[in-house]
Parts: C-alpha cells; structure tokens; sequence
C-alpha cells in the first residue's frame, strides 16, 4: 500500500492480509474466485515452498511442534503479557494464546504437557472465550522469514545497496543490527529479494489449475506501466532512503508475469 522509497511502513493489515491470502490460495477450492488489484499481481512475494514449509496445521491431540516458543519467534511472533493483536503470543504454563494471521481472532491453547488438549478462540476486546475448535493454522506473521543460512549474505546485500549513498548512518546501523538479531524492522517487507534467491509470483501459490478474467485489459497495462514508472521515479529520487531495493529486485514487469 505504499512505496518502498518514501520512508513508510506498510500497514500491519496489510502484512498480515497478503500472508493470508496466499494461505488461502495455498488451500483455494475448486469454486473459489480471487479479485486481485494490479499492484498486488506485480509485487514480488514469498517463494511457495518456503511458506508451506513454514506453516503447520495444529489439531486437538497432537503434540505440539519442539522448541514452540523458538518456532513462534521464528516466524516472526512477538512475547506479549497479553494478546490483542495478530503477531502476537504470550505463554502462562500450560496455557498458550497467540494470534495468527489466519483467523479473526487471537486462540488459547490449554496444554496436557506438550499436548494440546482444547483450542478456544477468544476475543482480543475483553479476552473472553468465543468458540472452541478442533484445529488452527499457524503461519509466518509476514512474508519475510529470517534465517541462519542467508543472514550473512542479506547483511551483505544490504551494506552493498547503501555504499557511496548520503544514508543516515545511525539508521543503517540500526538495521543492520536488526538484520544481525534478526529482529523485525520498518521497511524490511520491501528487501523480498534480498532474504529470496528466487521470489514468488502470486500466482504461484495456487495449488490447481486456474482461469484468469482481464477486465479491461489495456486500462491494467497501462495502470500496470504506471505503477513502474512512478517507482522508477521515486527510486531516482531516494539516494538517502537506507531501505532502497531495485524496482525489478521488488516487482515483476506486468509483460513478463505467469
């Protein structure tokens, strides 16, 4: 929803909705039907296979995953006192709540040792319990996953992107310490390409075959050849922005898309 050269953060519920969208492909029906803006078709995303790797189906029964407080960090959750927010989690003994992009509402998980005994989904307003389940989904909070493997090499592609440019050193600094924790950090949404050797056409979290309807065909080119001229112009424009990706490095050219 915004450019990766004007200094903003995306919304959360922006974040948050494309993980969930692509969850949604991942699992489409065969009746299904997917109105898609044009931006959102351009834009680079998380690689299929590194999302369905990185997202589990919990069901009532089982045991949870090992080390499920390191996993929930690292798909980006965040340790609260208490849950109200999507990303969030917070763990009182044998009792869980956290709140995945996936569902309306934040869950607790009421365990027996490791196993999850009830899952309750409860509202964030006054943390009552709304309904009970049988099973959840637990996904990446966004479309940025850190890992060990490639820290190193997106540290360097980052100090790489900033070289001979007027950044603010105190801020690049910051982030590359972030990179270095792997901490989240404002803008690190637009260096897709950095933490992916090869990132995901939307497209390609469809799990079947599909059919694809062009309303208006030449108004989608040309809002299409729009959106990159305008990044191409700010791109220009933003020497000073530490977080600077390439245009081809954060979208696809509408020509060359699936």
């Amino acid at each position: 929803d915004v450019s990766p050269y004007l200094g903003l953060q995306p919304r959360n519920q922006n974040i948050y909705g494309r993980i969930r969208f692509l969850h949604r492909l991942n699992h489409g029906n065969l009746n299904d039907i997917f109105i898609i803006p044009v931006g959102s078709i351009l834009q680079k995303t998380i690689p299929y296979n590194e999302l369905k790797k990185n997202s589990y189906r919990l069901i009532k029964g089982q045991d949870l995953p090992i080390d499920f407080e390191k996993l929930l960090l690292h798909l980006g959750y965040v340790s609260s006192p208490y849950v109200e927010d999507v990303g969030q989690f917070a763990i009182r003994g044998g009792v869980i709540d956290l709140f995945s992009p996936i569902h309306d509402h934040p869950l607790r998980l009421e365990l027996f040792g490791d196993t999850i005994e009830s899952i309750r989904f409860f509202s964030s307003v006054d943390q009552r319990s709304t309904f009970d389940s049988d099973e959840f989904w637990l996904t990446p909070v966004r479309e940025i996953i850190f890992n060990d493997e490639s820290a190193d090499s997106v540290i360097l592609s980052f100090r790489n992107s900033i070289k001979d440019r007027p950044v603010d050193a105190a801020e690049s600094e910051d982030i590359i310490r972030s990179l270095s924790r792997q901490t989240p950090f404002q803008g690190m949404d637009f260096l897709i390409s950095d933490f992916y050797k090869n990132p995901a056409h939307i497209f390609d979290h469809l799990n079947s075959d599909y059919n694809i309807w062009l309303f208006d065909q030449i108004e989608i080119k040309r809002h299409s050849d729009q959106i990159l001229e305008t990044l191409k112009n700010e791109f220009s424009l933003s020497s000073n922005q530490c977080i600077r990706p390439l245009v081809d490095d954060f979208i696809f050219d509408y020509e060359k898309t699936p």
